[in-house]
């Protein structure tokens, strides 16, 4: 078993809502502010990070005969996928934003986006391979091999 992750506090985003969030409770307090106001932005912040944790801070296990894609901030969150029931593996990005994601198609239907916010990119070699060696069918967007792959 490999699992590919990397920590939630080295995603971007979480340090993007985090910083700005601070500052505003320094100012906030600074000033006086009003107490609501601290409540308010931070169930706001909360609201905010939790949508995307839920679709982006996923990370990967590989086993002998499965694939999970598990969540790293809600642990009851994965996904598990037998090698045999794979048609393909989608690996595409977000133009402009390097964040990448994974879709899989079985024999019954296409699985939601899964990104993979919690994967480093340098990881992205190996876990192709690793599909490779199953004999899993990948479809890799051109930016995923130009970026990651040469």
């Amino acid at each position: 078993m490999k699992v590919y992750r990397k920590n939630i506090f080295k995603h971007y985003v979480v340090w993007g809502c985090a910083i700005p969030l601070t500052i505003f409770f320094i100012y906030q307090r600074i000033s006086h502010g009003s107490f609501n106001l601290y409540v308010i932005f931070f169930l706001l912040f909360l609201g905010i990070m939790s949508l995307i944790a839920a679709t982006g801070f996923n990370y990967i296990i590989l086993d002998n005969n499965r694939i999970t894609l598990k969540n790293s901030f809600y642990f009851w969150g994965s996904s598990t996928f037998l090698y045999k029931d794979i048609e393909k593996i989608i690996f595409k990005d977000d133009t402009g934003k390097k964040a990448i994601y994974i879709r899989v198609v079985t024999h019954k239907k296409i699985s939601c986006r899964y990104g993979l916010g919690c994967v480093h990119h340098s990881d992205l070699k190996e876990i192709i391979e690793e599909l490779q060696k199953h004999n899993i069918k990948l479809e890799i967007g051109p930016d995923i091999v130009k970026d990651y792959l040469q």
